[in-house]
């Protein structure tokens, strides 16, 4: 069976359209393609609206509950990494290490996380932004998915700053001056 999207005016096939309890036929007017482009264009448009209510929305009983299980979930999953995270956080809380306000792949000055190469090393960071780390852990899983199949690869040594336009970081925006 098919379906007319009305914001794209298509007609497509029921599998193109999010269900939705209360239309008559049970599926969302809009197709999910078009839907997924207003809620891009919603978000850009919106983002500090979003994040206030995520910040609030976090404050919840129910969501700090369930925060806290996913933690101790991780903990329980994964403990040498809790524990050199830990390790690094004392460190900098120490100020033992200082952690820098800037990436050190793309420069921006945003939220700042370490990055471990070996977590048997826990204070040798590299310090990224969320969206650097991100690209650092892809790069990681392809190497670790073509090593796992035969086909070597290594990493040549690059600077790390020029993978940054081959992992489609930061979307093409200029890259900032290093200045404090």
């Amino acid at each position: 069976m098919e379906k007319k999207c009305f914001k794209c005016g298509k007609i497509k096939d029921l599998s193109a359209f999010y269900k939705h309890k209360e239309m008559a036929d049970g599926l969302l007017g809009k197709c999910k393609e078009c839907t997924k482009r207003y809620v891009a264009e919603y978000r850009s448009e919106n983002i500090e609206k979003i994040r206030e209510y995520d910040r609030l929305r976090s404050k919840l009983p129910r969501r700090k509950r369930s925060s806290a299980k996913m933690r101790k979930k991780y903990r329980k999953e994964h403990p040498l990494r809790s524990a050199v995270s830990s390790i690094l956080q004392r460190a900098v809380k120490a100020k033992k290490i200082i952690k820098p306000k800037r990436c050190s792949m793309c420069n921006r000055k945003t939220k700042i996380v370490g990055h471990h190469e070996d977590y048997y090393k826990p204070l040798d960071v590299v310090w990224v932004c969320q969206v650097c780390h991100k690209n650092l852990h892809k790069m990681e899983r392809i190497v670790e998915s073509a090593n796992e199949t035969n086909k070597t690869l290594s990493l040549v040594p690059v600077e790390r700053a020029s993978l940054e336009p081959s992992l489609g970081s930061h979307e093409g925006e200029p890259r900032p001056k290093n200045e404090d």
